[in-house]
């Protein structure tokens, strides 16, 4: 076979290695990008079913459909759209010469069974066995995050929009950010073709960032659920099953997030106690203080999640019956006479809610309209439009102040309460055990805001260092 010659594709030709499903609807949407796209096939004189099952879905007029050899040679931008276990097969070094200089895109992705022909000791992507086969070629990673259906559907389609793009060549990274683009998509640099194995990686696991915090949430949803079961059930004879729904587990509900917000915000203070400790920014945090840090995030959104519950059920029971410390105690006592006949009419006083109920509602009402706005600023398309001062007033100044706002909002309603109640019977009380880990969360706080604490605090984070290597110049009042 001859060596590959210089072809006169224009930027706007692209060929595409494959006749398959995501084949055709990648052709489709080059069309309509307005691209020439030429499909490589083994067999062109019967191509693949799929170009011809839906005519309002692919042109095929507009494109051509030859042999694997005439697709890569007439064209600089090559799409593969095989299966990583025809590459070996495709990809001979005939083939090779022929892809000598041209951008070849890989767009497969790895099984998650584990027993694919590339799996290895050490991790290998698909992308880097196919530039193993064509050594002189420019190979790229893109476009494995979109599935057939995102191409084929402009609007309707749900999934990411997102084109991660790796690879070695810096101008064919930028051919491929250029052509992702035309196509409607995002296009994100992702550095060389060693990051492949990470994207391929990422589109086999589903939400990998949350499962340490979900695990988290149930373990301690659990435990408050079997804790209000036993201390209402077992302790208290005038509640009943029935009960359990609303009235309970909006208790469960209400002492899970509370936990779940201090779970939040009490790494940081971790993270400073570390620093202080070590006398300098630049040593690292232990494995299970960094990954406790990265879940805040998932662990302040499941928090907003259970406290929306916590909302909805509270404003469905919010009557005397369900709320009694919320409002006052009405009695009276009619006294009807022996001998009168006929209807006796007794007026009802409106039972207005008392201060403590309304108190409450409002700090607790402040808190959630805080946390709503955490929440909203967590989204990624709203965060990307906050600077950094911005987004470190919202997540740690007012997130502080929305959980001593819901701190407060179970203060209001329990210290009475707890007065009656008294020590030790006091510990065994749903709102009083729910309260004391968000306490020692803002009291750590205000000990770190102490201006002996915060300013040895901010000379660690400006790079001093209480104990230099030998041979460090102090550069910290240059």
């Amino acid at each position: 076979m001859e060596n590959s010659a210089p072809s006169k594709a224009t930027p706007r030709d692209v060929g595409i290695v494959g006749t398959g499903q995501y084949a055709s609807a990648f052709a489709n949407r080059l069309l309509t990008a307005g691209y020439s796209v030429t499909l490589g096939s083994r067999r062109p004189e019967h191509p693949h079913p799929f170009l011809f099952g839906d005519p309002e879905k692919l042109a095929i007029d507009e494109i051509r459909v030859t042999s694997l050899e005439d697709c890569v040679r007439g064209n600089d931008v090559i799409i593969v759209a095989l299966h990583v276990d025809h590459f070996e097969s495709t990809f001979t070094p005939e083939m090779g010469r022929l892809c000598r200089g041209k951008v070849l895109i890989d767009v497969s992705n790895r099984g998650s069974s584990g027993s694919e022909k590339n799996a290895r000791t050490k991790p290998t992507s698909n992308a880097q066995l196919l530039a193993s086969l064509v050594p002189e070629a420019r190979v790229v990673k893109a476009f494995n995050s979109i599935s057939a259906y995102v191409m084929e559907n402009d609007v309707t389609a749900g999934g990411t929009r997102a084109v991660p793009v790796a690879g070695d060549d810096i101008l064919a990274r930028a051919t491929v950010c250029a052509l992702a683009r035309d196509m409607g998509f995002e296009p994100q640099e992702n550095g060389s073709l060693a990051n492949a194995w990470r994207m391929e990686e990422a589109v086999l696991r589903a939400f990998p960032e949350w499962t340490l915090a979900t695990v988290v949430a149930l373990v301690v949803f659990v435990f408050w659920f079997l804790f209000a079961v036993s201390r209402f059930y077992l302790a208290s004879s005038n509640i009943k099953w029935d009960q359990l729904p609303l009235k309970i587990l909006n208790k469960v509900f209400g002492a899970t997030s509370l936990t779940l917000l201090s779970l939040t915000y009490f790494p940081s203070t971790f993270a400073t106690l570390f620093q202080v400790a070590y006398g300098t920014k630049y040593r690292g945090f232990p494995g299970w203080l960094d990954t406790w840090l990265k879940s805040r995030k998932q662990l302040g959104l499941l928090a907003y999640f259970l406290i929306c519950f916590h909302v909805v059920i509270s404003t469905l029971i919010l009557s005397p019956t369900y709320m009694r410390s919320w409002f006052p105690a009405i009695g009276a006592i009619v006294r009807i006479p022996a001998n009168m006949t006929g209807n006796v009419v007794v007026p009802l006083e409106p039972a207005w809610m008392t201060w403590i109920g309304e108190l409450s509602l409002l700090v607790g009402i402040a808190a959630f309209a805080l946390m709503s706005l955490l929440a909203v600023t967590s989204l990624p398309s709203v965060a990307r439009s906050l600077n950094w001062a911005e987004w470190r007033l919202i997540h740690s100044r007012l997130g502080y102040v929305m959980l001593t706002l819901a701190m407060t909002h179970v203060y209001v309603m329990g210290v009475p309460k707890w007065m009656k109640t008294g020590f030790p019977l006091v510990f065994f009380q749903v709102k009083f055990l729910s309260i004391v880990l968000p306490s020692v969360v803002i009291f750590c706080k205000l000990i770190l805001l102490l201006p002996c604490v915060d300013g040895y605090v901010d000379r660690i984070r400006k790079g001093w260092e209480r104990k230099k290597p030998a041979g460090k110049q102090d550069l910290t009042g240059v």
